[in-house]
């Protein structure tokens, strides 16, 4: 359900495993959903998630950096939106203020396919003329 496909290839190899493993990632949790695991083995899966993207983020941006991406900014602010909605959500979780549904799953799935076909395909492409 919820796989990196190759039309989410930037042709890049780091950031395109790194998407990847994400989308692992975001499985893993999806599946602990739906066989009912515990919920504090959830919110570990959440956490790590959290974690790996802020790595992930770290990566990208410090080849945008490196590379002279044009637009870099507004993309680090992309990032910095994403990253404040999902600590949100785990704040909330692990309060016990937000129920551990889908929720948290299709917000993560639905930001990374728009945000890898709108904004990563652009570094890509950047990277591939320079």
């Amino acid at each position: 359900m919820y796989e990196w496909t190759t039309d989410l290839a930037v042709d890049d190899l780091l950031i395109d495993k790194e998407h990847q493993h994400l989308f692992e990632l975001l499985e893993r949790y999806y599946l602990g959903l739906k066989g009912q695991k515990a919920p504090m083995d959830l919110l570990l899966l959440v956490k790590g998630l959290i974690d790996y993207a802020q790595t992930h983020f770290s990566h990208e941006e410090a080849l945008m950096l490196k590379s002279g991406y044009p637009d870099i900014e507004r993309h680090k602010q992309l990032h910095r939106t994403f990253m404040l909605k999902v600590n949100d959500f785990y704040t909330k979780l692990s309060d016990g203020k937000l129920v551990l549904t889908l929720e948290v799953t299709n917000y993560i799935k639905n930001w990374l396919v728009a945000h890898i076909k709108s904004e990563d395909v652009k570094i890509g492409a950047f990277l591939k003329r320079n």
